[in-house]
């Protein structure tokens, strides 16, 4: 009985939600969903109240009901909501695309209402579910509603947040702009030469009918001859010997003369057609070097696989990495060093410097034989890199600390070399942590490849709470890298925004004094 009564009413639900009945919908999904409790089976009743709640919310949006009506039918659609995402993970379905959606739209419902400490706990759930299952239509749904609540609220974290994954979406969807309008002119490029080629095909074609129809007028040419001939045996007697000789030297000369303009309309054709061969062949080459630009460009700006996949499906998808070492670097006492620096010499000192620590990289990578370190950007005299994206890997930690200890090794040796030419020097601080990031494409008109995340923001705070010629551990990277490098414990730290964390300076590696 409960299995009849539970399918019948589910049924006339859909049917009432489909034909804009919101109340009467919302009144089956709920026998649906008592009837389907009492029968055991959670994974109908979780659907019956998923259904009940968008009932109940499209009835507080319908506007035919009083503000106060409206605002119950809200709060009514939360807690259904919240039955439902329990029902969901009662039946191990947990982070499914329904009991996601019933999430989001739990959270929207309560952002509506204005109770945004509400919203945010069932959004942020949501997001991380949509970045785990790849729902990137999801994702960007929760980020957008979480991204306001946090605005909501007064607090100036939240206001932080909000503009942290606001932006990142935002800029998200601008570069798939950029990308659409690089990958239409390549397709335009595409297009003519494949046109040009057809006229090319249509114009070789042309010239062979041209050559069968003088191959067949030179036949018939030759036929009249013989026919000529013919007649000249015998109409000898009757005309006379001076009459054929005239006849057939008219009819040479006619030949001859009608050979020679088919030969020259035939050579012009020719001239013409080898031409546009050589115009297309131009045009061709053209289009290969001007897609080998365009392949060389993306590989200077993103990296190899990213480029790859920008290229294969015209968009790269936000990624999510478990486990990555980000470092920051900046110069100590910049600001007060260059105010005496012209600004060519200011430009060439930050170029010689980000352009060696290019190139510790270069050497670090080609010695162990892998790609393993990628640079992020250069903000001002900042750099910043990070091990383990986009290739995934678990010596990233180490990787990171050991370019770390190259890059100090070569500002001190330039710091010697100031000084012994009595020049101003800048001390490098550095700055490591080790966690989770979303990585991918951002920007409009120039593509660049960024990280994002928590783990990013604390290894900024690494970096400014550093003192120059020294480097500035998490304690999440030290478990990872003790027992390869020595490090001095700090204690805890205050950081700007972020409380207090445990710190440690690197001092070398173990065994090397």
């Amino acid at each position: 009985m409960w299995r009849a009564l539970r399918d019948c009413t589910y049924s006339i639900g859909e049917y009432y939600l489909m034909t804009s009945e919101p109340g009467i919908a919302a009144k089956y999904f709920s026998f649906a969903a008592n009837a389907a409790h009492f029968a055991e089976n959670t994974i109908l009743e979780a659907r019956s109240l998923f259904n009940q709640a968008n009932a109940e919310k499209a009835m507080a949006r319908s506007g035919n009901y009083s503000l106060e009506e409206e605002q119950e039918y809200y709060r009514k659609s939360i807690k259904t909501y919240q039955r439902a995402h329990a029902a969901f993970q009662e039946a191990s379905m947990a982070g499914c695309y329904e009991d996601v959606q019933a999430l989001i739209e739990g959270g929207d419902a309560a952002y509506i209402l204005g109770d945004y400490e509400k919203a945010i706990k069932p959004l942020e759930i949501a997001l991380r579910e949509a970045q785990k299952k790849r729902y990137d239509e999801l994702g960007l749904r929760a980020s957008d509603i979480l991204a306001q609540s946090y605005a909501g609220m007064n607090d100036s974290g939240n206001q932080e947040r909000y503009r942290s994954v606001y932006a990142h979406y935002q800029e998200y969807f601008i570069s798939l702009d950029s990308l659409n309008e690089t990958t239409e002119e390549i397709q335009k490029l595409e297009s003519s030469n494949a046109r040009q080629q057809v006229e090319l095909d249509k114009k070789q074609m042309e010239l062979k009918q041209i050559n069968l129809e003088l191959e067949n007028q030179l036949a018939i040419a030759e036929k009249n001859e013989a026919i000529i001939r013919q007649h000249k045996l015998e109409r000898k007697m009757m005309v006379g010997g001076i009459v054929v000789v005239v006849l057939i030297l008219v009819v040479a000369v006619v030949g001859n003369e009608y050979k020679r303009r088919i030969n020259r309309k035939l050579a012009s054709q020719n001239r013409m057609i080898i031409e546009q061969k050589i115009q297309l062949e131009v045009q061709q080459k053209d289009l290969k070097a001007e897609k080998g630009r365009t392949d060389s460009l993306l590989r200077n700006i993103l990296p190899e696989p990213v480029a790859e996949e920008l290229k294969k499906f015209n968009k790269v998808t936000p990624r999510y990495y478990p486990k990555v070492t980000v470092m920051f670097t900046d110069f100590k006492g910049f600001a007060e060093i260059t105010s005496q620096m012209t600004p060519g010499e200011i430009v060439k000192e930050l170029d010689d410097c980000f352009a060696a620590f290019d190139q510790i990289i270069e050497k670090y990578e080609a010695a162990v034989g892998r790609k393993c370190v990628e640079k992020i950007k250069t903000m001002g005299d900042g750099y910043m890199c990070a091990g383990g994206v986009p290739f995934e890997n678990v010596t990233n930690p180490i990787d990171i600390v050991e370019v770390a200890l190259a890059f100090v090794a070569f500002m001190e040796q330039r710091k010697r070399e100031k000084l012994s030419r009595d020049l101003p020097w800048f001390g490098i601080r550095i700055g490591i942590n080790t966690g989770p990031v979303v990585a991918g494409v951002v920007g409009s008109r120039k593509f660049a490849y960024d990280i994002w995340g928590n783990t990013v923001n604390i290894a900024s705070r690494m970096e400014s709470a550093c003192e120059p010629g020294m480097i500035n551990i998490s304690a999440s990277t030290f478990q990872h890298i003790q027992g390869r490098f020595s490090a001095t414990p700090r204690g805890k730290i205050a950081v700007k925004n972020k409380g207090e964390f445990e710190m440690y300076y690197i001092e070398g590696r173990v065994g090397v004094v």
